[in-house]
């Protein structure tokens, strides 16, 4: 019964990969909301982790982290290009 829980994702893992993978490839306004959401849903996967590793697999902590990463990139490229335009006017 331990070897099934230890197989057990973080909570939001499969999401937030999912979530980052769009905000980095496609890169739109929407996409990089999505990539907001991502970051705080990989917070709270993150926090419920630290809170009981023992529950969770590391490959699924790893995804988990990927996609913020991945969320991250992708909210800051999508800002980046909706406050550069506004910079040169100054």
């Amino acid at each position: 019964m331990d070897k099934e829980i230890k197989e057990q994702r973080p909570p939001y893992a499969r999401a937030v990969f999912i979530l980052g993978f769009l905000s980095v490839t496609i890169g739109m306004v929407l996409f990089g909301l999505l990539g907001i959401i991502g970051v705080i849903l990989a917070r709270k996967g993150m926090k419920a982790f630290e809170k009981n590793p023992e529950l969770y697999s590391m490959k699924g902590y790893k995804t988990l982290t990927r996609g913020f990463y991945m969320s991250v990139i992708g909210s800051t490229y999508v800002l980046m290009f909706l406050i550069l335009p506004f910079l040169k006017f100054i």
